[in-house]
C-alpha cells in the first residue's frame, strides 16, 4: 500500500469534503463543462456576439463612407470640357452671323 505525505492526505480529505457538500446544480454545470471539454466544443455565446459584431461592422462601414470621398476631378474635367466644346460649337454655328457683323462694321466705318 502506498503511503501518502501529509500534504496529499490533507488535499484528499478536502476533495472528499467538497464532493460531499457540492449540490446538484454545481455537479450538473461541472458535468456540462467536462462534456464540452471532452468534445472540444465552445460554449454558446452567440446571443451576445452577433449584435456586437453587426454593430461594429456597421460603424466601420459608416466611417469608411464618411472618410473616403470619391475623387470628382475627372468628372469635373469632363464637364468643363463639355461646356467649352458646347460653347465652341455654338460659336461655329453662329460664325456666319459674326462674319456678317464684321463686314457691316467695316463697311460702316470706311
Amino acid at each position: 500500500m502506498t503511503k501518502y505525505s501529509k500534504f496529499e492526505a490533507e488535499l484528499r480529505d478536502e476533495l472528499h469534503t467538497l464532493e460531499e457538500t457540492t449540490g446538484a446544480p454545481e455537479i450538473f454545470r461541472l458535468a456540462q463543462a467536462r462534456n464540452r471539454a471532452l468534445a472540444q466544443t465552445k460554449a454558446k455565446s452567440g446571443k451576445f456576439l452577433w449584435p456586437v459584431m453587426g454593430a461594429s461592422m456597421a460603424s466601420a462601414l459608416i466611417a469608411m463612407v464618411l472618410i473616403i470621398q470619391p475623387d470628382n476631378t475627372e468628372l469635373d474635367n469632363q464637364l468643363a470640357s463639355e461646356i467649352i466644346i458646347g460653347d465652341s460649337i455654338e460659336f461655329y454655328e453662329d460664325l456666319d452671323f459674326y462674319y456678317w457683323l464684321a463686314e457691316t462694321d467695316q463697311n460702316g466705318t470706311s
